[in-house]
């Protein structure tokens, strides 16, 4: 009984994950729209996610954040400190608090003590039914995402990289003076290098997942022309060579790229993919480490050293690497239904049934 009842759950969870915004692979990325949603402060007042575009707003940060984290601290401070410039700039700040899939006295507690902890002074909504985020594609916390004033996004960054901080405060600089320049000229905002380069990536991912992988592959060689710096561009290319078999031209792309680019975590995960699909392990383990060095709390690079501690038979070493990526975020299923999957290898049904139970009470608002 407990065997089928476990089976269940896990066809249940295989098949709504991929159409949550967890697994939902277009979900929040850059360059595209940027969700819309109306939330509520912890004192009631409706606050609008993005906040709202004025005559004045230039760009829009949304900061995904929980008291539960400590990489949210950081990411709050750090943005705390650029509050008092950035406002005056026409910078708006909107911080997302995902407490819980369901907020009781309990968490609401947590959140108070929290919000008067860290007197945040840019509005703080509470997303109680994580519709916000997941239409966003969290997959840690704290995300945080640049918005334009065209509403797309351009930029996301998924825990806490100090490499990429310092990314994303130079971005929104250089884009506040891009628009100043351009300011009074708006027919020309749409010819910006990064705002075309950003469309193309767009377009990109979407011919990868309909299978069009010749018109993706122009698609990422456009955006690259368009903004050489486009690094998520340069990954996603050698990823398409990877999964078309092409290993030496995936790898031929990740040279260039990480010569280019020598921190950026999503060109670390990338060639330890590939290292993965060529079964060099050790590499693979390297590059993850050093990605998890720069950012622990990147849910995917925990997954992926998951994956590759299964692939070496360390089971009991992939556990904890799911379950350690589960405390990371404990509202992204996907390390939930990874460690149960482990748990039944082992035959430890019981502890499986309640970490795909757990997974499916996270999915379960998307099933009502």
């Amino acid at each position: 009984m407990a065997t089928s009842r476990i089976l269940s759950l896990f066809v249940l969870a295989s098949l709504v994950l991929p159409l949550s915004g967890q697994g939902d692979p277009q979900a929040g990325l850059v360059g595209s729209k940027a969700a819309k949603f109306t939330l509520k402060s912890f004192g009631g007042k409706s606050l609008s996610c993005p906040p709202k575009n004025t005559a004045l707003t230039q760009l829009r940060i949304v900061v995904f954040c929980a008291s539960w984290s400590d990489h949210s601290k950081r990411e709050i401070d750090l943005l705390k400190k650029l509050w008092p410039i950035w406002s005056k700039q026409g910078v708006e700040i909107l911080a997302v608090n995902v407490e819980a899939a369901v907020i009781g006295e309990e968490e609401r507690a947590k959140i108070k003590t929290w919000l008067e902890a860290s007197k945040i002074p840019f509005p703080v909504a509470i997303d109680e039914d994580l519709k916000a985020f997941r239409a966003y594609g969290v997959v840690a916390v704290p995300t945080t995402v640049v918005i334009d004033d065209q509403n797309r996004i351009l930029m996301r960054m998924s825990g806490f990289p100090v490499a990429k901080s310092s990314k994303l405060i130079g971005l929104v600089q250089s884009k506040l003076e891009s628009e100043e320049k351009l300011r009074g000229r708006p027919m020309l905002l749409e010819t910006l290098p990064h705002r075309r380069s950003a469309r193309l990536l767009r377009m990109a991912r979407l011919m990868m997942a309909q299978g069009k992988m010749d018109m993706a592959e122009y698609s990422l060689k456009k955006a690259i022309e368009k903004d050489p710096d486009q690094v998520e561009a340069r990954g996603l290319l050698a990823a398409l060579y990877r999964q078309s078999g092409k290993g030496d031209l995936a790898k031929k792309i990740l040279t260039e790229a990480r010569s280019k680019f020598p921190e950026d975590t999503g060109l670390l995960i990338e060639a330890a993919e590939q290292a993965l699909a060529d079964k060099d392990f050790d590499r693979a383990a390297a590059h993850v480490a050093r990605a998890l060095k720069d950012n622990p709390a990147y849910i995917p690079s925990l997954l992926l050293r998951g994956r590759i501690q299964l692939a070496k038979g360390t089971p009991e070493a992939a556990l904890e690497s799911f379950k350690a990526a589960a405390k990371v975020n404990p509202l992204n299923p996907t390390p939930l239904v990874e460690a149960a999957k482990v748990l039944e290898i082992q035959g430890k049904k019981a502890e499986a049934f309640n970490f795909y139970k757990q997974a499916f009470d996270l999915l379960r608002p998307e099933l009502q």
